[in-house]
């Protein structure tokens, strides 16, 4: 099982409405917080790529800011299913390397669950 470990730098993606207790509660040193709102919009999508460290050529775990990804949401929120389609179609080595997460606000690394990729 491929947890999130303590040393691991890690891009907390968050339903708005827990942006700020994620930024209150997180390692400044090796977690970031993207506040993503009930409907995504294309600037989310732009934040998010900026983020991970997406090249116009394709995105490179190796040199990616961020190794492991935890969406921070509620169940049936719209951010949990727009971030797993985002990465399913943009960044498939992230998944593979099961580097993408999700848990129930507030983010807790040790209840966080690996999304596969299927």
């Amino acid at each position: 099982m491929a947890m999130i470990g303590p040393d691991d730098s890690v891009l907390l993606i968050v339903e708005d409405a827990f942006g700020y207790q994620a930024k209150r509660l997180r390692d400044r040193t090796r977690e970031g917080v993207l506040p993503v709102e009930d409907a995504p919009t294309a600037q989310d999508l732009e934040n998010l790529r900026i983020s991970m460290g997406f090249e116009p050529d394709g995105f490179d775990l190796e040199q990616a800011r961020y190794h492991k990804v935890c969406i921070v949401a509620t169940e049936g929120s719209p951010v949990r299913y727009w971030v797993m389609s985002f990465f399913a179609e943009t960044m498939p080595t992230l998944v593979a390397a099961d580097g993408l997460h999700v848990c129930t606000p507030p983010f807790d690394r040790t209840q966080a669950v690996v999304i596969r990729a299927e």
